[in-house]
């Protein structure tokens, strides 16, 4: 390694070296930067920490780091996160309910730290990630298709997409949507929820539902109205890392969570539910425990002692 390298590496502002410890920041505007990682970590007694605000480009980057690598993912804020940043203490429980919907637009800490618009800081995100990262890792010259299809998620959040579909509505092939899909998953613009089945084979064959990767992506598509239901499901799948809904045969559970998926989560944002919003829930063989997601103000009127009740602000308990 000549002092070439050496320069092309660490003459730079993003580079910081502490002992035995190397951090660089941007990495994804390094040229090949895996394979300089490699180097250093094949030939170096230290820790490297890269960080980059580009998910693909790290993704990609992983192939030449196989056996060397530990990713650490940062999501979007917390609820608790957001509270210490806002220096909030709600004293009722609602006022932590409409602290909540609040949260659930200002998921970034941009979004709660500064007075930007919450429109115009996500659709320059959205339109970095889109218009120059996958120009650049995919090569692709035309990305209205692809920004057409995330205004479509955006829209109609845990609509199922049929990709034979969508190919024919946007005159693409049929291998390309399902690229495209792939490549806004990666970029953790999306969320892709399988249909569960015993059977792995079947619940990837099964069409998927989709999802913003996180409610506060809906100011993309600002002043759309989504309907409160369909933004209350896109947060629950985001905070309950949804993989898998069911549906068959007219049946339906909005998600199947959990390390053993012996969960089910149903999310109702009406004024009152019955027996009959939730049947589905209640008969299923599938899952053991049973959660129902409401609004604050929503009466339920189940009779099943079994149901666990949780209004949205307090989702996360379903984790537990």
């Amino acid at each position: 390694m000549g002092p070439q390298f050496w320069n092309y590496c660490f003459m730079d502002d993003d580079y910081s070296y502490y002992s035995n410890i190397i951090f660089k920041a941007k990495i994804q505007y390094l040229e090949n930067w895996a394979s300089h990682v490699k180097i250093l970590y094949d030939n170096l007694d230290c820790k490297i920490y890269i960080s980059g605000s580009s998910a693909s480009d790290l993704r990609r980057g992983k192939e030449s780091l196989a056996g060397r690598e530990f990713e650490l993912f940062l999501p979007p804020l917390s609820f608790t996160e957001y509270l210490d940043m806002k220096n909030i203490k709600p004293v009722s429980d609602y006022n932590l309910w409409r602290t909540y919907l609040q949260y659930m637009d200002h998921q970034l800490p941009e979004l709660v730290s500064s007075k930007i618009s919450e429109k115009e800081y996500i659709s320059q995100l959205v339109d970095k990630v889109i218009n120059n990262d996958l120009i650049r890792l995919f090569n692709i010259r035309d990305t209205t298709p692809i920004d057409t299809i995330f205004r479509l998620i955006c829209k109609a959040p845990g609509d199922v997409i049929i990709t034979l579909d969508l190919s024919q509505e946007l005159s693409l092939d049929r291998r390309t949507v399902q690229q495209y899909l792939q490549i806004l998953e990666q970029s953790l613009l999306i969320r892709k929820v399988y249909n569960y089945s015993k059977n792995p084979r079947k619940s990837e064959k099964r069409h998927k539902r989709y999802y913003p990767f996180y409610t506060s992506l809906h100011w993309y598509i600002s002043p759309y109205p989504i309907e409160f239901g369909k933004k209350a499901e896109t947060e629950v799948a985001f905070q309950l890392s949804a993989d898998y809904f069911w549906s068959e045969r007219g049946k339906e559970i909005d998600f199947i969570i959990g390390e053993e998926l012996e969960k089910g989560v149903e999310v109702k944002m009406r004024n009152i539910v019955t027996n009959k919003f939730v049947r589905s829930l209640l008969n299923s063989k599938i899952v053991k425990k049973k959660y129902l997601i409401t609004k604050k103000e929503t009466k339920v009127q189940v009779d099943n002692p079994d149901l666990i009740v949780l209004p949205l602000h307090r989702v996360r308990e379903a984790h537990l």
